[in-house]
């Protein structure tokens, strides 16, 4: 006896997966990231260039001066930082539908019915990605590592699946593989390059 035909409904709700699937999303979340730990010195660098003499940010400018020229940066400013980050993704994801890092590999998010997740639900997805996905960055390794597998055998991660989210990647080229391989590398590269910028700055 064969099994019955999936309804429409049925086959739209079950995670479509490729191979590369897995590593797109790795990469895209990289990139973007990356993109996001330049921002405080690309910040510190416009308004050294707006205010040469200080003026009115001259306290901020010595506060930031001082967090991003430390070896390591302060509490402070991880905490601003990740602030930043829920923003900032509740802002590309949520009312843009997107992020840089998405558009280079293809990854798309959106709800069952292909709406756009709004700010809200793109803030909730970010904030169960860095505990889900990132472990609050304590337990990174292990959580990385249980959430590829998940992506990788069911086509989904354990927040889209509670949020009941659907992640849809393109195929990618070989090309656009290596562009965007490249592109994560200088992302997660600036950062330690602007450091040196401003270690070395008067």
């Amino acid at each position: 006896m064969s099994e019955p035909a999936l309804t429409d409904s049925a086959q739209k709700a079950r995670p479509v997966r490729y191979d590369g699937q897995a590593w797109a999303r790795f990469l895209a979340r990289s990139l973007d990231a990356g993109l996001l730990s330049a921002l405080p010195y690309l910040v510190w660098f416009a308004l050294e260039q707006a205010n040469p003499g200080g003026g009115l940010a001259a306290r901020p400018l010595l506060w930031l001066r001082a967090a991003l020229q430390s070896p390591g940066w302060s509490p402070a400013l991880a905490a601003a930082l990740l602030i930043a980050a829920i923003i900032m993704e509740s802002l590309l994801l949520g009312g843009l539908g997107t992020t840089p890092g998405k558009v280079l590999f293809g990854v798309r998010v959106r709800r069952r019915d292909g709406r756009r997740l709004g700010l809200g639900l793109a803030a909730r997805r970010f904030v169960q990605v860095v505990v889900s996905g990132y472990g609050l960055f304590v337990a990174s390794v292990i959580t990385l590592i249980v959430s590829y597998n998940a992506v990788a055998t069911r086509g989904e991660a354990a927040w889209d699946r509670r949020l009941d989210l659907e992640v849809s990647c393109a195929r990618l080229s070989f090309l656009r593989w290596i562009a965007g391989v490249i592109a994560v590398l200088a992302a997660q590269l600036a950062p330690a390059v602007l450091w040196a910028i401003a270690i070395t700055s008067g």
